[in-house]
């Protein structure tokens, strides 16, 4: 009934895209599970769906003896420690997600570098992060950025040779920390948020100009709609651009992901 009248499912089918196929195929999976739990429960109810499907998990299962590889949301990764652990997919847009970059709110970038946090210091032992340099998104490949959580760690606690990822250009070197260990880490961690501002630098207006528009231009996106540009700044090997659009605000974006269009 919800999906009918709200037209969501409609919408959905109309679009027509990976993603929305892929929201159609979550929903019926939904449907799915509802129906198995009303059939198995002996008396069902929407409390007890929510605390079976937040509550059952493969961790519960999980056997520290087994010799194989355990793949494990962060999420579900709290309370638990590990010798070894490998953090993958550490890049802008992932982690942190695109959402909690463009947001307004500076406490949605701050709940994901608290997620990385927890992430981190599940390794007792050993800990890698990785990244992808290339990755196809939505059926088209897009550079990636290293995340900005990666480049907030001191320097001095990477292995010796591993250090050599920021000597390549296509990433930003971290920013220099005089204290040591464990409080330096966590010290990052719970420091203000990305300090844009200070890590990037703001493009000249000729260099801009491959993308089609300059600061002060009108644009459109295919989402939010028109707006103006505020700036364009640096953003490791993409542009990233703020709008403040008509009806939605202010929008900090990655210019190859979001495709603006100057308006003539």
């Amino acid at each position: 009934d919800v999906l009918n009248k709200t037209g969501y499912l409609a919408e959905l089918e109309a679009e027509n895209t990976e993603e929305s196929r892929a929201r159609i195929e979550n929903i019926e999976e939904l449907s799915n599970k509802l129906a198995s739990y009303e059939e198995e429960a002996d008396e069902p109810s929407l409390s007890g769906f929510l605390e079976e499907v937040s509550l059952v998990a493969d961790i519960d299962s999980y056997d520290e003896n087994e010799d194989y590889v355990s793949l494990i949301t962060i999420h579900s990764a709290k309370g638990l420690e590990f010798p070894n652990v490998f953090l993958c997919g550490m890049e802008d847009g992932l982690f942190p997600m695109n959402a909690a970059i463009c947001s307004d709110d500076p406490s949605d970038l701050e709940e994901e570098r608290r997620l990385c946090y927890v992430g981190i210091t599940r390794a007792k032992e050993n800990l890698v992060l990785t990244a992808a340099r290339i990755r196809m998104v939505r059926g088209e490949t897009m550079p990636s950025i290293i995340s900005r959580f990666v480049r907030e760690i001191p320097q001095e606690l990477i292995e010796p040779d591993r250090k050599n990822v920021w000597e390549n250009p296509k990433y930003s070197k971290p920013a220099q920390d005089n204290s040591s260990g464990y409080s330096k880490t966590r010290s990052v961690f719970e420091s203000k948020p990305y300090a844009v501002s200070a890590q990037k630098k703001q493009f000249k207006v000729k260099d801009a100009a491959s993308l089609g528009y300059t600061v002060g231009d009108r644009v459109e996106h295919m989402k939010f709609g028109q707006g103006t540009v505020l700036a364009i700044d640096e953003g490791g090997k993409d542009f990233e651009v703020t709008v403040e659009f008509d009806e939605f605000g202010v929008k900090k974006l990655f210019a190859g992901f979001a495709k603006l269009e100057k308006v003539l």
